[in-house]
């Protein structure tokens, strides 16, 4: 397991509800134990060094009480969440420090509220606890229901790639961190800078003078991704189809994710390398992918807006404020792009 500042220690070592939490399923943890179980990782992860000790700790744990591959799998996961959990929170708090018109405060905290939401039912989905919408139906509707569930399979595949791929990524440690120039302890961090990343992308959206955001684009654009990702389909077009393809997948994504092309070119050198099990598991990541893209399609199509939402609507952000289209693509006069 990938942990680099190992000699690291928390500082209280009397930690009676994590022993419990590394020791005992869940289940058996009563509500008040199990959010101190929480709370208290949460108080080692912020601590220095946290999650590189946390990682050794899971481990050594798990095997002084010869606990199962699976359990330490599920145990790190938790980890995992909780620590992505403490990093959009930071996120969200620093956010709030800037000067944001009204509009841009609502598109924030909308966004982290997905992000929340997606961990929030990634971890009811490893404890097997009720997903919110079963405890109350009106937590949301069907389409932001079906994009977190997806979008939590994707999640949980990414990071089974990222397992996988833990020793190669510690062996070549110094040189992707100089070339790709992402600073990270261990896998944990790697994960949780890829889902901090993806929410900082989406907010600041917000942020930029003036931008257009059209459904029927986004349409084309979430299409020609579905097609990318079955490379069966793929493999069939012509080179011409095929560079058109990349092409609005670029357009569409013009910022570089240095921490995903990093995973990337792990992935590739090991797959080429005639790897089967890392093709394996990076095909279910591309197929769980596509799958998500396939729900947000099917909502994307619909001639109406969400009653609860205007996340289906052409758009267009214009000095801080966002301008919902009433008819297509929403158009704004020159005159009106000027700040």
């Amino acid at each position: 397991m990938l942990y680099r500042n190992q000699n690291f220690t928390y500082k209280n070592h009397q930690l009676p509800y994590t022993l419990n939490f590394f020791n005992l399923s869940e289940e058996e943890l009563t509500t008040q134990h199990f959010n101190l179980c929480i709370q208290e990782l949460k108080n080692i992860i912020n601590s220095e060094g946290g999650s590189s000790w946390l990682i050794q700790e899971i481990f050594t744990f798990c095997q002084q009480n010869q606990l199962s591959k699976d359990a330490h799998f599920k145990k790190l996961n938790l980890a995992l969440i909780i620590n992505m959990q403490i990093k959009i929170e930071s996120f969200l708090q620093q956010q709030q420090h800037l000067k944001l018109t009204t509009a841009q405060k609502d598109w924030l905290h909308s966004t982290y509220l997905f992000h929340e939401s997606t961990l929030h039912v990634w971890f009811q989905t490893i404890t097997k606890k009720p997903y919110p919408w079963d405890i109350d139906p009106k937590y949301c509707n069907k389409d932001f229901q079906e994009r977190l569930e997806h979008n939590v399979m994707f999640l949980q595949k990414v990071w089974n790639l990222i397992l996988y791929l833990d020793l190669a990524i510690y062996e070549n440690y110094e040189a992707l961190q100089n070339k790709f120039k992402v600073s990270y302890d261990n896998i944990i961090d790697l994960f949780t800078i890829m889902f901090v990343k993806r929410l900082d992308h989406v907010f600041k959206e917000c942020l930029v003078k003036y931008k257009e955001y059209s459904i029927p684009k986004s349409i084309e654009h979430t299409k020609a991704g579905i097609l990318f990702l079955d490379k069966g389909e793929f493999g069939k077009l012509s080179p011409r189809q095929r560079e058109s393809i990349i092409k609005k997948m670029n357009r569409h994504q013009p910022v570089k994710r240095p921490e995903i092309a990093l995973i990337e070119r792990v992935a590739y050198s090991r797959i080429k390398g005639g790897d089967k099990q890392c093709k394996k598991l990076a095909d279910a990541m591309m197929r769980a992918n596509q799958e998500y893209l396939k729900v947000d399609l099917k909502y994307r199509k619909r001639k109406k807006s969400s009653r609860n939402s205007d996340y289906y609507r052409s758009y267009t952000w214009c000095n801080g404020e966002k301008i919902l289209a009433t008819n297509g693509s929403y158009k704004i006069s020159k005159s009106q792009n000027t700040g």
